[in-house]
């Protein structure tokens, strides 16, 4: 595949809600709109702290970026992966994407996921999942729209400090598991986010990149497959490193 042959831009959990980490945001994706077409971009999720993907909930900021996506994935590779913040953008955002996946998204050597479902462990996150993800609670916002973005932000707001046992803690054996099922189609270099940390996964000559949260330091990541290496920083820092 030809992306899978040209820089990617990796970007992961920007947590977008407003204020100056929104603004560096967008300033960060007018610099990629300079960079040559050559250039792939993935958002491996949780781009917004949260964002459901149907009419009458998404915010300005949404609405923007959906624009943005659509004006260069006209010229440029532009995957979407939904994280465990945003709902129904799969569903109902295609036309703004090159590719978008509520699950992963693989080529002929790579794979990239949001890395929410990694954690096999948290067994009451899987079940929430389910219950949320699907057709019928999507028809339910739908009717009761009026009452629903504020309903949904109070129960956003209500998560935020639960669960934090397994939101810190990092599935080294899962990880380990998910690159031998990905190794066994060939594909040896896998991408994803949600752990709010840069750490790589070895296993045989396959290679998991976790990277690190747009939303600590303004940081992305720039992966090289003709050097077979990944670069994290803020955009002019990896610009200044001649990695873009």
């Amino acid at each position: 595949m030809v992306f899978e042959e040209n820089k990617l831009i990796l970007v992961a959990d920007a947590h977008l809600d407003g204020g100056e980490n929104e603004e560096r945001f967008f300033r960060m994706l007018e610099e990629i709109r300079a960079l040559p077409p050559a250039v792939s971009l993935v958002f491996l999720g949780d781009i917004f702290d949260l964002w459901f993907a149907l009419p009458g909930y998404e915010s300005p900021a949404q609405i923007k970026f959906l624009q943005w996506c659509r004006e260069e994935s006209a010229r440029r590779t532009v995957y979407f992966l939904e994280g465990n913040h945003e709902f129904f953008t799969a569903a109902y955002r295609k036309d703004a994407f090159s590719g978008i996946s509520a699950n992963h998204i693989t080529g002929t050597r790579f794979a990239f996921f949001h890395g929410d479902r990694i954690n096999r462990r948290d067994w009451k996150y899987q079940l929430l999942r389910l219950a949320v993800r699907n057709i019928f609670t999507a028809l339910l916002m739908r009717i009761f729209k009026k009452i629903g973005p504020g309903i949904a932000w109070k129960i956003r707001h209500s998560l935020r400090h639960t669960n934090q046992v397994n939101k810190k803690y990092f599935p080294a054996r899962y990880a380990e598991e998910t690159i031998a099922r990905f190794a066994k189609q060939g594909i040896n270099r896998i991408f994803a986010g949600h752990f709010h940390e840069c750490r790589v996964i070895e296993s045989g000559d396959c290679r998991m990149y976790i990277l690190p949260a747009f939303a600590q330091k303004g940081e992305l990541g720039v992966y090289d497959p003709e050097s077979d290496h990944l670069e994290t920083g803020d955009i002019q820092q990896l610009k200044e490193k001649g990695s873009l």
